[in-house]
């Protein structure tokens, strides 16, 4: 955004026709991920309910069997692959197209040139395409209530982990009890 710019506005009225331009691509931008997350909101959703758990059970699978043979160890090893790979799809794209999003505002609003050598009118017109940038909320949801970003997705890895590490110690405490 800085580069383009920079390249194209000389004066006030090319100024003008770029952020007019760029007010036209960012709502087209803003409607497709609309569309985008309503597509995907349900399936998303659906599609995390069912990873997390078979990860879950998959590598508490895996641990407890680690002393079997290869030909009953192998399978839980691709299953867990498969797993994090789906979670990997399900949640960093949208997470990436989130940041994407808040990183282009904080672009734009570092970027000098086009908040100083132009008139009152170039000022105005950078104001209103700045409030355009502002989506806090625009990316892919988890069925309309959680937006996917990079601290939800630690949080699933979290308590993924906590979860994995209760079911391991009260599978040795059966185990005690046993013996």
């Amino acid at each position: 955004l800085k580069r383009k710019f920079q390249k194209n506005c000389t004066n006030q009225a090319e100024a003008m026709d770029f952020f007019a331009q760029s007010i036209e691509k960012n709502s087209r931008i803003i409607m497709s991920v609309r569309y985008l997350d309503d597509m995907f909101k349900r399936f998303v959703f659906f599609e995390i309910c069912m990873v997390i758990p078979m990860l879950l059970f998959m590598a508490y699978i895996a641990i407890t069997r680690r002393d079997a043979p290869l030909d009953e160890f192998i399978p839980a090893l691709i299953m867990i692959a498969l797993c994090i790979t789906g979670f990997y799809v399900l949640t960093v794209f949208p997470a990436r197209l989130h940041s994407q999003i808040n990183d282009t505002h904080t672009l734009f609003c570092t970027n000098i040139r086009q908040w100083i050598p132009y008139g009152q009118k170039v000022h105005t017109a950078a104001l209103v395409f700045s409030s355009h940038l502002e989506h806090n909320d625009l990316g892919v949801t988890l069925w309309g209530f959680a937006l996917l970003s990079k601290p939800l997705i630690l949080t699933f890895l979290s308590a993924m982990t906590t979860a994995l590490a209760l079911f391991l110690q009260f599978s040795d405490c059966k185990r005690q009890i046993e013996s």
